[in-house]
């Protein structure tokens, strides 16, 4: 029975509010705090949402610098050999134009010893 009494002294003593405060304020309290808590988990939520657009926003940018890398890669790579070509078929001409130029310079050579 003292215990009773003992910790009712103790919680007024912690909380001397709480011997002012009427039950309807108590309530008032309690909603206010429900609705925090639901305010709350309704921003974590929102958060939650907002992370996982963000996320899969930044994984499809990924994806397209990807595949526009490869692309880009890709006609890099056209452009080489494209290029290359075009050395070779000079770089031939340029050895045909060559041999021609020689074997006129020889034949002129056995013309004018022979």
């Amino acid at each position: 029975m003292y215990c009773r009494f003992f910790a009712a002294a103790v919680r007024l003593q912690t909380d001397p509010g709480r011997a002012r405060r009427s039950p309807a304020k108590d309530r008032r309290g309690q909603l206010n705090a429900e609705k925090i808590r639901k305010e709350l988990a309704e921003a974590e939520k929102r958060y939650q949402e907002i992370v996982a657009k963000a996320n899969a926003d930044a994984q499809r940018m990924i994806d397209e610098a990807r595949e526009s890398s490869s692309h880009l890669a890709e006609r890099k790579q056209q452009e080489a050999i494209t290029a290359a070509e075009q050395i070779l078929a000079k770089a031939k001409e340029a050895a045909a134009l060559e041999h021609e130029r020689q074997m006129q310079t020889l034949k002129r050579e056995l013309a004018v010893g022979g």
